[in-house]
């Protein structure tokens, strides 16, 4: 097996905290990736500005990650903290260095699947790689992603979308996707320019 990556889980707790905890389970029982992720009340961010909090998430727990897998239920697109933790791991800075990025569809999610590159395509199977076209075309396919993944893959960044009938039996398959969000993190510049979400809706 490959180098283990140190992993980042990131979800809305509200809907799609079971999924988090099965990929824990998981990563703990079979050892495919090294989980660096935080827990629901970790943080206490009593008193504490955004600012403040996203520096705590960037700098205690996903400085040490190299992959981020993001659980996208229905509401996912719509909690900050899945979009802080999105940004953070984009990040790029000395100390901070930027990360890969998956996507795993919750069964409740409207979302198609994505292979980024053609590895993906192979990992994934023909049945399930959908190409990308334009912009309406992700609207229409992939209603429930974080505006964050939205706009870097419509920019062209490799994010593979998978969902999680795909994976969660099948950890031999997770550990290829997560190697390879690994080994293209920095193949393309994620784009930054999208405002940070202020409050969940």
């Amino acid at each position: 097996m490959r180098h283990r990556h140190n992993v980042f889980v990131s979800c809305y707790y509200g809907e799609d905290g079971d999924y988090k905890e099965y990929l824990e389970d998981m990563a703990a029982e079979t050892g495919i990736f090294i989980d660096r992720s935080v827990q629901e009340y970790d943080i206490d961010d009593r008193g504490l500005s955004s600012e403040q909090i996203r520096k705590i998430i960037r700098d205690n727990y996903i400085r040490d990650s190299t992959v981020t897998i993001v659980i996208c239920g229905p509401n996912s697109r719509r909690r900050k903290f899945v979009d802080w933790e999105i940004h953070a791991t984009m990040y790029d800075s000395p100390i901070n260095h930027r990360g890969g990025l998956l996507a795993i569809n919750t069964p409740e999610s409207g979302n198609c699947t994505l292979a980024a590159p053609v590895d993906e395509y192979m990992i994934q199977g023909a049945y399930r790689y959908r190409e990308y076209h334009d912009q309406d075309w992700l609207e229409d396919h992939f209603p429930d992603l974080p505006d964050r993944l939205f706009f870097n893959i419509m920019d062209g960044a490799p994010i593979s979308v998978v969902d999680w009938k795909d994976v969660y039996q099948d950890p031999g398959r997770l550990f290829e996707l997560i190697h390879n969000a690994f080994a293209r993190r920095n193949d393309f510049p994620y784009r930054m320019d999208i405002p940070l979400r202020k409050k969940n809706s």
